[in-house]
């Protein structure tokens, strides 16, 4: 039997949304989205359900064709040799990859071994990649890896808006695909950087970086020594930073305030007990993003505000992930006390506070209405996304 006639417009619309995944949306954005989880795995979790698309028909077959190789995934150095000889087979098939997942493994400089020039080949063929993942692997076989011998120059990514990088010391001492410094030299039209890892001492003398397309910037788990070297970097068109956590005390990033925090609209304190322990991350914040517009922070996780010395102009829009999981009885106590903070009159821009993850119904509740009691006294409107 024959699939219905339909446009093919409206087929591609009917197969995107049959084969849309956490992982697809996640390394799409190159946008700013208010508490995007992590993802660890950018495995296509739905890769099953393509290739089925695939061999309905020969029509399907055309159609889901970018559909079935937009991420590629190159799991180790075996799998290097299969995948460049089908992409140098069918130049019209490499120009559908998107996204290329590319742990350390694939990428090791044993003697003789040609893998790194490989990768490069296989990164050179795919001319319209938009997004490279260098995940933090977990597995013992990462750290046995041999990374002794420099690897070839990273190639041009003119195309690249996004990369996700969890930094490897050993790794990075080899340069090319290897080395973030590399990569962004070869990526001057990143619009979104995610970063991770503890960087060696050894690095901070790297030349500084030029980024002017980079609006986004998220630091998943960095230690000091990382945040020094980004503050070297030239980022002129960073709006919007997301703070994970950070390995050292959260006070030194003090620097990073300083060096960008004039020129950030939009902040986000991720899930981490450090924030909860330090009732100045807040305030820090404020202090150093004179000019902030929007802040995102999860409430269980999270000391409330105190009011700053001075005012804060242009803060207009806080965001309050209200996601509660075994949350201890006094919730509602902490939800107002953050609350009580924000109707104070340092903040006098404020005009709505967002509620994350909590029911739309909550909004007429008797404990919600008593926790915004103050806050809604002032005019600010609280609203549940």
């Amino acid at each position: 039997m024959l699939p219905p006639r339909l446009p093919t417009e409206l087929w591609l619309e009917i197969f995107r949304w049959a084969t849309l995944t956490p992982s697809t949306e996640y390394y799409n954005t190159t946008t700013y989205q208010p508490f995007q989880a992590i993802l660890t795995d950018a495995r296509d979790e739905s890769l099953a359900v393509k290739n089925a698309l695939s061999r309905v028909c020969r029509m399907w077959n055309q159609l889901t064709k970018d559909l079935l190789y937009e991420d590629l995934c190159i799991p180790n150095k075996e799998s290097i040799g299969k995948i460049r000889e089908l992409l140098h087979g069918d130049p019209v098939l490499s120009r559908t990859v998107q996204r290329i997942y590319l742990p350390y493994s694939s990428s090791v400089t044993e003697a003789k071994a040609t893998y790194v020039a490989d990768v490069n080949v296989i990164i050179r063929e795919c001319s319209d990649l938009r997004t490279l993942v260098r995940p933090l692997s977990y597995k013992n076989a990462l750290y046995a890896s041999p990374f002794e011998f420099a690897a070839e120059a990273c190639p041009p990514l003119p195309t690249l808006k996004r990369l996700d990088w969890w930094h490897h010391n050993e790794a990075s001492r080899t340069g090319g695909i290897n080395s973030l410094m590399d990569v962004l030299r070869a990526a001057p039209n990143v619009e979104y950087l995610s970063l991770g890892g503890q960087l060696w001492l050894s690095f901070l003398d790297c030349p500084s970086i030029e980024l002017p397309m980079l609006t986004t910037l998220r630091l998943r788990r960095v230690n000091i020594l990382f945040v020094q070297q980004i503050c070297k970097w030239s980022l002129p068109s960073l709006r919007t930073v997301i703070v994970d956590t950070i390995i050292t005390h959260y006070p030194l990033l003090d620097l990073f305030w300083e060096t960008f925090g004039a020129q950030l609209r939009t902040v986000e304190l991720g899930r981490s007990l450090k924030f909860l322990t330090d009732e100045t991350a807040i305030h820090n914040v404020l202090t150093g993003c004179p000019n902030l517009e929007e802040l995102n922070y999860y409430v269980q996780f999270t000391q409330k505000p105190y009011p700053p010395r001075e005012p804060h102009a242009s803060l207009a829009v806080v965001g309050l992930n209200c996601q509660r999981p075994d949350m201890p009885v006094n919730f509602w106590l902490h939800l107002e006390d953050h609350f009580r903070a924000w109707s104070h009159s340092s903040y006098p821009a404020l005009k709505q506070i967002v509620l994350y993850d909590s029911p739309k119904t909550e909004l007429d509740e008797r404990p919600l209405q008593d926790a915004t009691y103050t806050v809604r006294g002032r005019g600010c409107k609280v609203t549940v996304a």
